[in-house]
């Protein structure tokens, strides 16, 4: 059993730990209880057998003070990597699991500040007798999914990439502009390009409509679907967000631009090529369109 609460990219960086353990025990059945959808992703691409969603009511006794209920399945491994500075979720799980094998690997720890943190949480595998561990998140896609994303491709003539222009936090993003003069760049070699966009970015979603083709602007859609497109493109352009760590992870040739976050520590990594761009200073308005092109049209030819 595996515990891990964040977002899309914190449940990517978590994958290696996934991908260790099945790669060491390969006839054990891997439960993941994750806040992030990509759970299900795991699960269909084998790298975990059961999927439950961890912001239920159904796990809401880790947090309780004195839980009167505790209803989760059976373990013979429990690995927390829960934020827990008051060690209640652990308190809960030593409950819960006396007889399992109990491994804390803390989501935050001032480590992380020097080191990546895929290589951190890794690392304590070597509690479990585990040396070699994977520290390259991949992601394998059901074949369905995988023949669904080579329809797709299909549909638009084949080659096709997929730029992201936003992220959590508008200080992570580059220019909107200078994301348009790239998708022209590209699809003047004969790649079609779309734009994808999350739920929660309606204003953006009004500026890209401005300056692309709607049929080409990807909204609304579940984290499935988005994979299934990422796994079909050629090439794959964003900012700092989960999608981009979610592109690397699927085998996708990536470019990532970074602005104030450090990639030394939170940068994606991929089966596939992954350009890592810094914008200078952290600023990514003063990131050039030039640096970026630079690192794109490598993955396109």
């Amino acid at each position: 059993m595996i515990l891990r609460g964040g977002a899309l990219g914190d449940f990517v960086l978590t994958l290696p730990v996934v991908q260790s353990l099945r790669r060491v025990w390969p006839e054990a059945r891997i439960q993941l209880a994750a806040r992030s959808t990509a759970r299900n992703l795991a699960v269909r691409g084998g790298l975990a057998d059961e999927a439950h969603d961890i912001e239920s009511a159904r796990w809401a006794w880790l947090y309780a003070a004195e839980p009167s209920e505790i209803d989760a399945p059976d373990a013979d491994l429990v690995v927390n990597m829960l934020h827990d500075p008051d060690l209640l979720v652990a308190a809960n799980l030593a409950q819960r699991y006396e007889r399992a094998v109990q491994l804390a690997i803390s989501p935050i720890t001032p480590a992380i500040a020097r080191h990546h943190a895929t290589d951190i949480f890794v690392a304590r595998l070597r509690e479990l007798g585990i040396n070699d561990p994977d520290r390259v998140p991949c992601l394998p896609l059901s074949p369905e999914d995988r023949d669904e994303g080579e329809r797709l491709a299909r549909t638009w003539g084949g080659k096709i990439a997929v730029i992201q222009p936003g992220s959590g936090s508008p200080a992570k993003n580059w220019p909107l502009a200078r994301f348009a003069k790239l998708a022209r760049l590209i699809e003047a070699t004969g790649v079609k390009v779309f734009f994808l966009l999350g739920e929660a970015e309606a204003e953006l979603r009004e500026m890209v409509g401005a300056v692309w083709p709607p049929e080409r602007v990807l909204t609304e859609l579940t984290l499935d679907e988005v994979a299934q497109w990422l796994a079909a493109s050629s090439c794959y352009v964003g900012n700092d967000s989960g999608v981009t760590h979610l592109a690397a992870a699927l085998g996708t040739p990536a470019v990532a631009l970074f602005g104030p976050t450090n990639p030394a520590v939170w940068g994606p990594r991929g089966a596939s090529r992954v350009e890592i761009v810094r914008a200078p200073e952290g600023r990514l308005v003063a990131l050039e369109q030039e640096t970026v092109w630079a690192a794109v049209l490598p993955l396109l030819t």
